[in-house]
């Protein structure tokens, strides 16, 4: 089984070659029909990636800092310092159909027309997507919108809201699925990156090559 530094190297050379865009498009497409096959609808859903930079203060991080790419975020007053990983999975086979790296600051709300599949007739996703221009975005594509519902100071959820919200975040809660197999895999996916693209070459070979060999048949078609 391949170990950490084999996986890095795989990752420079596939940057030094200019293969790493074709890569994660032909394992997309070798993915793709289980995951299309599929009834089940997309979910959605984003998870922090923290950069290997030193990390910076707070006033060099909002320009460039050590890593151009990464900014600083907060989740459960813990700080964070790197990107976020927006991803879209079927809700059937928990394969990835999509996913786009930003800095860690973004709103997942904002990304969430980068993720979506164009085939997709609904979608499951968290409270951080609950907002107006999202249901709007779906509607206009005539997307059932099935997003949990996110109270307010203004917006009391009734017991109806609460059931409906236990329900989609059952569904949706597939997708988590996806996060944990980045920590436990046995060729341990490195959460820790140098840059934006490092990010998302890595977050594609972990979420597409599975096993490894399936890169190399790629490799192999891609001359």
């Amino acid at each position: 089984m391949p170990d950490e530094s084999t996986i890095c190297r795989f990752r420079q050379r596939l940057i030094d070659c200019g293969l790493h865009e074709q890569l994660l498009i032909c394992s997309t497409r070798n993915s793709k029909p289980a995951a299309t096959s599929s009834n089940a609808p997309p979910l959605v859903d984003a998870t922090l990636i923290q950069s290997s930079r030193k990390r910076p203060d707070a006033q060099a991080a909002r320009t460039a800092g050590s890593d151009a790419d990464a900014r600083y975020t907060r989740k459960y007053s813990q700080s964070y310092y790197g990107y976020k990983a927006h991803v879209s999975s079927d809700g059937e086979h928990q394969l990835v159909r999509t996913a786009h790296i930003s800095a860690a600051n973004a709103n997942d709300a904002d990304l969430l027309p980068r993720v979506v599949p164009a085939d997709a007739g609904s979608l499951y996703a968290d409270k951080a997507y609950d907002t107006k221009v999202s249901h709007a975005w779906l509607r206009e594509r005539g997307i059932d919108s099935q997003i949990a519902k996110k109270g307010a100071h203004h917006i009391k959820l009734t017991e109806a809201d609460r059931a409906e919200n236990r329900r989609k975040s059952r569904v949706r809660g597939g997708i988590e699925r996806i996060f944990v197999d980045f920590r436990r895999t046995p060729r341990p996916l490195p959460l820790l990156f140098q840059n934006i693209l490092f990010a998302e070459i890595s977050v594609g070979v972990e979420t597409h090559l599975t096993p490894l060999s399936q890169g190399s048949s790629c490799l192999a078609t891609l001359g």
